[in-house]
């Protein structure tokens, strides 16, 4: 038995256009689902060890929510993730401004991200194509851009993406997904008890505002040194707060196994695995303490991001892998989510 794949208004959005909501369910009776608003997971709902389905997935109940969501819960990040110092690149002798909307620093595109955005559907074996186009220089981003997404759920419980984008003129390309999860209940309680493993020794280091300053670093002896199962007991500080939130660099290329997380509390274990330089851990400590999906409230540490995408601020990094698209090339990344029981 395939995927099924059903649908359902999900809600009015605030220029009158409508959102809807997608059901995937497999023949496990396993399922996610996704609005066209953000190409947003709204839930997903996985086995725990006692073979009972509940939420690992953080989201909320009405799309209201979705449109004033300052933690990008759930959505797709473009078209370039994280964090632009000075909220300007320069590109073949152009200078180019975006939004500054943290500090001087542009975070996940600004206004004109594709997180807020309602993407075209239509519904394909085992799942979802979603396309939108940005009007030419929208944000700041040069030309005009053309990206699709592909969603599929199968029976193996693996929820894969596929992020293409075409453009018309020279600009720089470096989509993600933000998926918060909580594996043990979904996002009611903080995530301290979860065992995390990314599959790197080195990480992108950070200037002040949080962009990368160009430097590469051995993790070993920092924070960062989560190459081995490392539960996050180990880091949680006086204030109660996880410190996570760089971006990791994976060997290899293609589409390749980049972090485990593990909770022993339900049994239930992620794989991601993604062809993108290298992985974003995010532990949530910034997150805003809000009313969440079925009335739990959400606040920080109550979930993590796994965020597989190109290096942060690579556009004004030279010695960084370029992110740039030009006409004529097509810019593709895959992320698997693969959920599992441990062992």
């Amino acid at each position: 038995m395939s995927t099924t794949v059903t649908s359902k208004p999900f809600g009015r959005l605030q220029d009158g256009q409508t959102a809807y909501l997608f059901t995937l369910t497999n023949s496990s009776g396993a399922s996610v689902q996704i609005t066209n608003f953000g190409a947003a997971l709204v839930s997903a709902i996985l086995p725990d060890k006692h073979g009972v389905l509940g939420p690992i997935a953080l989201g909320f109940d009405t799309i209201d929510a979705y449109e004033t969501n300052p933690a990008y819960v759930g959505v797709v990040i473009g078209p370039v993730a994280n964090r632009i110092s000075g909220g300007q690149f320069s590109l073949d002798g152009n200078t180019y401004t975006l939004m500054a909307n943290e500090g001087e620093t542009c975070l996940h595109s600004g206004a004109a991200g594709w997180h807020n955005k309602l993407w075209s559907v239509e519904p394909i074996s085992q799942g979802l194509r979603l396309s939108y186009e940005t009007k030419e220089n929208a944000g700041g981003f040069p030309g005009t851009i053309s990206a699709k997404i592909q969603i599929t759920f199968d029976d193996d419980n693996r929820l894969s993406y596929s992020l293409r984008a075409k453009a018309t003129a020279p600009t720089p390309i470096a989509m993600t997904r933000h998926e918060y999860f909580n594996l043990a209940d979904g996002g009611a309680s903080e995530i301290h008890d979860h065992i995390v493993q990314i599959h790197s020794t080195k990480f992108a280091d950070q200037a002040k505002d949080q962009t990368s300053n160009g430097a590469v670093k051995i993790s070993e002896g920092t924070v960062n040194a989560l190459a081995s199962p490392t539960p996050l007991t180990r880091f949680k500080m006086q204030d109660g707060l996880l410190p996570f939130d760089h971006h990791h660099i994976v060997d290899g290329t293609g589409l390749r196994p980049m972090a485990r997380v593990q909770s022993p509390h339900s049994g239930r274990q992620l794989d991601v695995l993604g062809t993108a330089d290298g992985i974003q851990f995010y532990t949530g400590q910034s997150m805003a303490v809000c009313k969440g999906r079925d009335g739990i409230t959400y606040g920080p540490c109550h979930g993590f991001a796994l965020e597989a995408q190109a290096r942060p601020n690579a556009v004004n990094m030279s010695n960084f892998p370029s992110i740039i698209l030009r006409p004529g090339s097509l810019y593709e990344d895959i992320i698997v989510y693969h959920f599992g029981l441990i062992d």
